[in-house]
């Protein structure tokens, strides 16, 4: 019976990188965001992203990409369960390899792409030196995105938006109101809500929320008991803190921390 309960895996590597082993997820994602480039591997069942552009099936055997900042939802199709492999890079390492943002297409069905992704996922498991993981990553990022992305214009936020941003991301722990934010950033809880959800998808409330269910999941592989991670975090109780956790992972706090507990996340 065990086997056939939902089970992922998180990974940190060198840089922030993260790979993340899911398996038997039959969880809809409602939606979210990442602070990274996300490369993932379907390997059994389909899932549906949708995107503000269109909705993209990801089958198995398929190549799925999120870039980083992008909203997105994530749903269960046929009722068939899916187990997938992820890289997530996060933004400051592409930074500093790529001179300019890269756009990538949102799915890839190319065997070409299939087999470097499975490869980097099979040297990563096999290496077990820092600097040999280092190399693995840095090439291989460099050759799909070499192969797979061309070069975009970078499309900076409005400054207001940037603050609002920092003011969350550094605030975890705190209860931070749309009153709270409009005034720190002089513009009107309507105006500040409405320029915040055009921008980047999400409203304060929700891009808040997934700050914390980040900082969440960090401590709770440090081994911070779900109950306490709560408490630290600002939640109004251990209910509500399961609630949310598991809507935008995909797994009970319990559950994620019998999964990940000797590793210490990177957030």
């Amino acid at each position: 019976m065990g086997e056939n309960l939902p089970k992922l895996k998180v990974t940190p590597l060198e840089s922030r990188v993260k790979l993340v082993d899911a398996s038997n997820m039959e969880h809809d994602f409602p939606v979210h965001l990442h602070h990274s480039l996300v490369i993932g591997l379907v390997i059994h069942g389909e899932r549906l992203i949708s995107f503000p552009d269109g909705d993209s099936t990801i089958r198995s055997r398929q190549i799925f990409i999120i870039h980083p900042g992008e909203p997105h939802a994530c749903h269960l199709l046929e009722n068939n369960p899916t187990d997938y492999r992820v890289i997530s890079i996060p933004e400051t390492l592409l930074g500093s390899l790529f001179s300019t943002p890269r756009l990538f297409p949102h799915s890839l069905d190319d065997p070409q792409a299939v087999e470097s992704l499975e490869n980097c996922f099979t040297a990563l498991d096999n290496a077990d030196e820092d600097s040999v993981r280092e190399s693995i990553l840095t090439a291989f990022i460099l050759e799909f995105a070499g192969l797979w992305s061309t070069p975009t214009q970078f499309v900076r936020q409005p400054v207001s938006v940037q603050k609002t941003r920092l003011l969350l991301e550094q605030n975890k722990t705190q209860k931070i109101d749309i009153q709270t934010l409009s005034r720190a950033i002089a513009l009107s809880p309507y105006h500040l809500n409405r320029l915040f959800r055009r921008q980047t998808g999400l409203s304060p409330h929700n891009f808040h929320l997934q700050e914390k269910i980040r900082q969440a999941q960090a401590m709770l592989a440090a081994g911070s008991s779900p109950a306490q991670t709560a408490l630290d975090l600002g939640f109004f109780d251990q209910s509500h803190f399961s609630r949310n956790f598991t809507k935008y992972v995909g797994v009970s706090p319990a559950r994620f921390q019998r999964q990940n507990r000797k590793k210490d996340l990177p957030v």
